[in-house]
């Protein structure tokens, strides 16, 4: 127990993570002052507790929600999820520095005013360090994802101007939120048009023919994981090791049926399980070739599956890049870009808005139906 401990807490200090969870630290007023748009408060980080009211997890939610300059409710804009990665919450939205440069990206003209939310996927709902990540899944802890679709998504519809359509809504996370973006957008594909990873764990049943998980990635060593084994080192982190019970066993379970509900979410697995068609779904997978959890195996993996079926990815490979919190904030903005512009051509598909001078709402910011 106490090495498990003490690898958790080094997990922290080596991704550069591990002060996400400590409550009302962040001056959010001073952090709105200083953007051009603004960050809405739907948690209870800042002094008082704005939290939506989840009956599906019968508790209380945290909610970040990013609203781009000059937001005019007579025009609708795209929408964005952006989930967080493990053993942090939504804390980690206001202090990745993701959220200050999409800010500076959109005043600047380089992405298209877009409006982004961030919920909070552990399974607790609370501050505390260490809380459990859900990947954005229904699991063992709850139904986070059942949490998001029905929940989330119509508070944010109802509350703000969206755009309607699948065209203009895209998801994007980092590490467990890029499994659960990636896992969340090919199963709802009704709902998203767009979807980008970065260091997502993308193939939760990666394994080579040698049974070295941490073996580049070779369609001729490729095998498919067909047994848990919940001891087997998933992250290697200098001389510390975690296991893959730590990341599997709160969602999934422990029993003799893990694989198999592994199987219907894992991002991977989904590409021939949802019969995913070319274009269907447009999707971007970033990670660095030195990545600790071998994020770099596992997304490379989903990209040649994805091509074996002839579906296209926009793919990046980092030379040198770890699984780490400097690499998460340059990813970020990577992120925004890609999908400023997947909504920028679907607005160009569509021949775009009349009348709207783009200098004032760029041409994804679309009039409201009879306005």
């Amino acid at each position: 127990m106490i090495r498990t401990c003490f690898s958790l807490a080094f997990l922290l200090c080596a991704t550069g993570l591990g002060v996400a969870q400590q409550p009302d630290q962040y001056d959010l007023a001073k952090l709105n002052q200083s953007m051009a748009g603004r960050i809405d408060d739907f948690t209870h980080n800042h002094g008082r507790d704005n939290r939506i009211t989840s009956t599906i997890l019968s508790q209380k939610r945290d909610l970040y929600v990013y609203v781009p300059p000059d937001y005019n409710p007579a025009f609708t804009y795209p929408l964005v999820l952006w989930l967080h990665g493990a053993f942090v919450d939504e804390h980690s939205f206001l202090t990745s520095g993701n959220v200050e440069a999409l800010d500076r990206m959109i005043a600047s003209g380089r992405c298209p005013p877009m409006i982004v939310a961030c919920p909070d996927g552990t399974y607790t709902g609370q501050n505390r360090l260490l809380s459990r990540h859900s990947l954005y899944l229904n699991g063992e802890g709850g139904a986070v994802e059942d949490h998001i679709m029905q929940e989330v998504l119509p508070f944010l519809f109802s509350r703000y101007s969206i755009t309607p359509g699948r065209d203009y809504h895209g998801i994007a996370g980092i590490s467990a939120g890029g499994a659960g973006a990636m896992s969340l957008a090919l199963r709802h594909r009704d709902l998203f048009s767009a979807a980008a990873s970065t260091s997502g764990v993308l193939n939760l049943r990666y394994d080579t023919a040698s049974g070295d998980y941490f073996a580049p990635f070779s369609p001729d060593t490729f095998r498919w994981k067909t047994t848990y084994q919940p001891w087997q080192v998933g992250a290697k982190f200098g001389l510390m090791r975690v296991h893959a019970r730590f990341l599997v066993e709160p969602i999934f379970g422990r029993d003799p049926g893990v694989i198999e509900r592994v199987k219907r979410v894992n991002p991977a697995d989904l590409l021939e399980l949802t019969d995913l068609r070319p274009g269907e779904l447009r999707m971007y997978v970033r990670y660095g070739d030195k990545d600790e959890i071998n994020c770099d195996g596992q997304g490379a993996s989903f990209v040649w599956l994805a091509g074996q079926r002839g579906v296209p990815v926009d793919v990046e490979s980092v030379q040198g890049a770890k699984h780490a919190a400097p690499f998460f904030r340059e990813s970020s903005e990577q992120m925004y870009l890609w999908l400023g512009r997947q909504f920028e051509a679907s607005a160009q598909a569509a021949a775009g808005p009349v009348g709207v001078t783009p200098a004032v709402l760029p041409t994804v910011a679309r009039p409201k139906d009879g306005q």
